[in-house]
C-alpha cells in the first residue's frame, strides 16, 4: 500500500511511498518531518485510524486530530515489570531477574512490588549482592512510581476513525516511554489497520 505525498521537484511528477515502517528524517524545523506525518494520517485509506504523539510540553502539531487520554495499564508479573523498568531505566536489566521474580510474587498493583522490594531489603538486613540488588530496584521504581499514581491514566484505548493523538509532553521522558510502551502492546494485541507515528523515535 502507497500513500500519495506530493510532486517531485522540478518534474512535478506524483511521489508516494509506502505505509509499511516508513521513517521521516530530516534537520528539525528545515525539512518538514511532522507537515509529511500529518499528510499521511489524513491520506489514510477508508477503514484505517491513526494515533501519533505529542511529546514536547506545549507541542501543536496535529492540530485537528482527535484527542486520546494517555493510556497505561500496570501489570505485575515479573515479564511486564522487569519490562517496565528497562524502558524507564533505558538499559537491560542483567542479571536481576531471579529479585524481580520474588518481588512480585503476590502483588496486585505495582505500588506492592516496590512494597516488597523495600521489605525484601530491610526484613533480614541482608547484605552484599541481595542489598545492592534491591536497593537498585527501589530506586528505579522511586524514579517512576510517583508519577505513575499522580497522573490520570485510560484504562481502554479508544481510537476514533481517522486521526488521533496522544499529548504526552506533561510526561517524564521515563513514562512517557511506558505510556508508549503500553500502547504499542495493546495495539499489536488488539489493533487492525491502525498506523503509529512515533515522534523523535
Amino acid at each position: 500500500m502507497t500513500i500519495f505525498l506530493g510532486y517531485e521537484i522540478p518534474t512535478g511528477e506524483l511521489v508516494e511511498i509506502p505505509l509499511h515502517h516508513t521513517v521521516i528524517t530530516g534537520v528539525t524545523r528545515l525539512s518538514g518531518k511532522t507537515t509529511a506525518a500529518e499528510a499521511i494520517m489524513t491520506r489514510l485509506p477508508a477503514g484505517y485510524q491513526s494515533l501519533a504523539f505529542r511529546t514536547k510540553r506545549g507541542e501543536l502539531a496535529f492540530g485537528g486530530a482527535n484527542i486520546v487520554q494517555p493510556y497505561f495499564v500496570e501489570h505485575t508479573d515479573w515479564q511486564y515489570v522487569e519490562s517496565l523498568l528497562e524502558a524507564a531505566m533505558r538499559e537491560r536489566l542483567k542479571f536481576e531477574r531471579s529479585w524481580i521474580i520474588r518481588a512480585c510474587r503476590g502483588a496486585s498493583s505495582l505500588r506492592q512490588v516496590y512494597e516488597n522490594i523495600i521489605e525484601r531489603r530491610d526484613r533480614e538486613k541482608i547484605r552484599g549482592l541481595d542489598e545492592s540488588v534491591y536497593t537498585n530496584l527501589a530506586a528505579y521504581f522511586e524514579k517512576v512510581l510517583p508519577q505513575l499514581e499522580e497522573h490520570p491514566f485510560a484504562h481502554a484505548l479508544e481510537l476514533l476513525p481517522g486521526s488521533n493523538v496522544m499529548d504526552l509532553g506533561h510526561l517524564s521522558e521515563e513514562v512517557q516511554a511506558l505510556v508508549i510502551s503500553s500502547v504499542l502492546e495493546h495495539i499489536w494485541q488488539h489493533g487492525r489497520d491502525t498506523v503509529v507515528v512515533i515522534p523523535e523515535a
